[in-house]
């Protein structure tokens, strides 16, 4: 009985099409477990390494926000050290919110569009291989990486870049 719910709650028959609503939702909850748990783990092991004080995450640098806040407060958007896809993210909350709100959005941002481009790329895979699968494969490998995962509890561009592009893959593959 015990194998039966197992199979039943992580192997879910997938419909025909593989993307219902309430089915991607389900999909996409069980990502969002995972991604949490994952951030929720590093940030126990890691600690808020560099953070400013109430951050929820690895914090490196400030050469992404820096030139933010500048152009906020005195209208240079300087110093430009870094590409900007970052900070256009991060500009509205900036402007709405306080650094430490703002910099944990935008960390939970992050699980979030990486938990659904966890999905997206596991609903690429299927339609790809025509094979129920390799959604399965896809999906449990990407969770469980933490390759994947780690940059999700850092402000830094890698995570979105990523989620962006595996958001872009699907598109494409769906147009094909």
């Amino acid at each position: 009985m015990a194998l039966t719910t197992f199979h039943q709650i992580f192997f879910r028959r997938l419909s025909n099409n593989g993307s219902t609503f309430i089915q991607g939702l389900y999909w996409i909850l069980i990502a969002l477990a995972g991604r949490t748990f994952y951030y929720l783990l590093e940030l126990h092991f890691m600690g808020q390494v560099g953070a400013p004080k109430g951050v929820l995450g690895i914090y490196y640098d400030d050469s992404y926000f820096a030139p933010i806040r500048n152009l906020i407060h005195n209208g240079a958007y300087t110093p430009d050290e870094r590409m900007p896809g970052l900070g256009i993210i991060y500009l509205p909350m900036a402007l709405l919110f306080s650094t430490v709100t703002s910099l944990n959005i935008l960390i939970w941002l992050q699980v979030l569009f990486s938990s659904l481009s966890l999905y997206y790329l596991a609903i690429t895979a299927r339609c790809m291989f025509k094979n129920d699968f390799m959604f399965y494969a896809v999906f449990y490998i990407f969770l469980l990486s933490p390759f994947t995962a780690i940059s999700d509890s850092s402000p830094i561009s890698e995570s979105f870049c990523t989620s962006f592009l595996i958001f872009s893959v699907y598109h494409f593959q769906t147009a094909l």
